[in-house]
């Protein structure tokens, strides 16, 4: 069914519960909503978080792109899907200081709570988001589980009309970029 001009539609991948859909926006974690990276300030994230490892490797014989590298493929700006066997790699270079230094305060790396299989490899999508949230659970009014018109399970959410207005604002100003829904930091 079409959405009002003044409803969202959230959609959770896979196979839930419409109550757990549900719980995860109303229940005591803190769901917020944020802009992912445009493409240029993740080109210059990657590029500064290279350049910082190949400036402080003690190694004579380091990759170019050490972090780049090991980042599968790109499946929309500020996202990109890392292969099972590089996502402790990846997390041990985000905790490097110099790394940390690399990234602006205005953005952080988030990795998705889901890991999905493809034949043999396993994998989940590692997100760089503003930490600058438009929309926080304390702006919700209600939420209701529903199911969409094909069955797959739906949150219908009431805004109050300042987070309404704000969200509206936001969005306008940011067509083609994906809103990240996050909970409890991830």
């Amino acid at each position: 069914s079409p959405l009002d001009s003044d409803q969202i539609l959230v959609e959770f991948p896979g196979a839930m519960d419409c109550g757990v859909a549900e719980a995860i926006l109303t229940d005591a974690g803190l769901l917020e909503m944020r802009l992912a990276a445009v493409r240029e300030r993740c080109i210059q994230v990657l590029i500064g978080i290279d350049k910082a490892i190949v400036k402080n490797s003690s190694s004579e014989a380091y990759e170019l792109h050490p972090f780049t590298s090991a980042l599968h493929q790109q499946t929309g700006p500020g996202q990109w899907i890392v292969r099972g066997g590089n996502m402790g790699r990846i997390a041990n270079v985000l905790d490097r200081d110099e790394v940390r230094q690399a990234i602006p305060a205005d953005l952080e790396f988030l990795w998705d709570t889901r890991t999905h299989t493809s034949g043999s490899s396993k994998f989940t999508t590692l997100h760089l988001v503003e930490t600058q949230a438009h929309v926080s659970s304390d702006d919700l009014v209600e939420a209701q589980a529903a199911f969409d018109g094909s069955g797959q399970p739906i949150v219908n959410f009431q805004l109050t009309p300042k987070a309404a207005r704000r969200l509206t604002r936001m969005t306008s100003a940011s067509i083609g970029r994906d809103l990240a829904m996050v909970v409890d930091g991830q």
